[in-house]
């Protein structure tokens, strides 16, 4: 029994610590990003051969065009409904696989139950910068809309 709530504990805190850990990987660059690696410490230090990893610009993508364009195929959105109903019908499937089949599934439904929780808080994390992207982009919108026009010089004759 003892190994066994280890054995849940330790898969707990994997679902709590690293898998957010990974999912928001690479979101937000943080104001001392110029820091390499001040704060990682799962990271290793290598040698690498600069002429194979090369440093490479950001590129801004304005998803909007892309979408009225054409080339842009995936609704974000989509993928995010059809994600999180799948954790939800695994963690239904295993509620009654427990209830019914065996009681070692109730592993399984907490697990899933964490899954789902932690994947609804990185929505709303996702949520939440679109919001603030949309209002950033309409302040702007709106400072460009009331900056006046340049008049073009007139010509002496």
């Amino acid at each position: 029994m003892g190994s066994g709530v280890l054995l849940a504990a330790l898969v707990v805190l994997w679902f709590v610590v690293l898998v957010p850990m990974v999912v928001t990987r690479g979101n937000s660059q943080p104001a001392h990003a110029g820091l390499a690696g001040s704060g990682r410490t799962l990271q290793r230090r290598r040698a690498v051969d600069p002429a194979v990893h090369a440093e490479t610009e950001r590129v801004s993508i304005d998803r909007g065009e892309l979408l009225t364009s054409g080339e842009l195929r995936v609704d974000v959105h989509a993928v995010r409904r059809r994600t999180l109903a799948g954790l939800v019908a695994l963690t239904l499937l295993a509620l009654v696989g427990a209830l019914v089949w065996s009681p070692w599934l109730w592993i399984a439904q907490g697990v899933l139950d964490l899954a789902v929780v932690a994947y609804l808080l990185v929505l709303r994390a996702a949520a939440r910068r679109e919001r603030l992207a949309a209002r950033r982009a309409a302040r702007a919108a709106a400072r460009a809309a009331r900056r006046p026009e340049p008049r073009p010089a007139a010509r002496p004759v």
